[in-house]
């Protein structure tokens, strides 16, 4: 049996640069009876343009501020059930609570203090902690070839508030084949299906639903190998 711990710690970067905007033309025009209640044809082009440059919100300004990423902790262990079965399985918490909510750019120029800090926008439910549970196990069938099989459950990162990222719990069923004729050179197929809950998006700061995301992942792997220098039973 063998034991692995592994940490990282959380990483804190700062942000320096400059927001520029400008105006790029459209050609578009508004159609009778628009919500603006405009006459139809107006420039489209001719109504934002106030909004560059000086005494317009769109204005060139400084930007700064900081981005904590998050950490990871992962713990597992392996077991040599027999000379030919070995089983592992690990825990993995990665802090995605270190993303508050989105920046922004008030009219004096943004300085924010963490991914949390926003000014001119409405922060958002922090982000919960993903944590993955993984285990697979690899069976000796001949010795040349190996059979491996795994299972890995996740949970979502984002809040069911803020659907930035149309993701929810997954579920992963992998199975794959190795081959190693003589010890060096070796071929390895792999096959994933993924599996994901239903998850619909509500608007921000409404229960409204916009939509319905679905998601199933059918991954394929081939690697091609061989190896220099002493050769080690796997």
């Amino acid at each position: 049996m063998s034991l692995g711990v592994r940490y990282l710690h959380e990483a804190t970067v700062d942000l320096d640069g400059t927001a520029e905007f400008r105006s790029v033309p459209t050609g578009l025009t508004l159609a009778p009876s628009n919500p603006l209640q405009l006459p139809g044809g107006t420039s489209v082009d001719r109504i934002v343009a106030g909004q560059f440059g000086t005494g317009g919100l769109l204005v060139n300004r400084g930007l700064a501020s900081q981005i904590t990423f998050p950490s990871q902790f992962v713990v597992g262990a392996a077991i040599q059930a027999t000379p030919a079965l070995r089983l592992v399985g690990d825990y993995q918490r990665t802090g995605w609570s270190s993303f508050d909510s989105p920046g922004g750019f008030p009219a004096g120029g943004w300085r924010g203090s963490g991914a949390g800090h926003t000014a001119g926008s409405d922060a958002q439910p922090g982000l919960p902690r993903r944590q993955h549970f993984p285990v697979w196990c690899r069976v000796r069938l001949l010795d040349q070839l190996v059979l491996r099989g795994g299972f890995r459950y996740n949970t979502a990162a984002t809040p069911t508030g803020t659907p930035l990222l149309p993701e929810n719990e997954r579920n992963y069923y992998s199975v794959g084949l190795g081959f190693s004729p003589g010890g060096r050179f070796g071929l390895d197929l792999s096959y994933q299906n993924i599996q994901q809950a239903d998850r619909r998006g509500p608007r921000p700061r409404s229960r409204t639903n916009v939509g319905l995301y679905t998601a199933t992942g059918h991954t394929f792997g081939a690697t091609a190998s061989y190896r220099f220098g002493r050769v080690m039973q796997q």
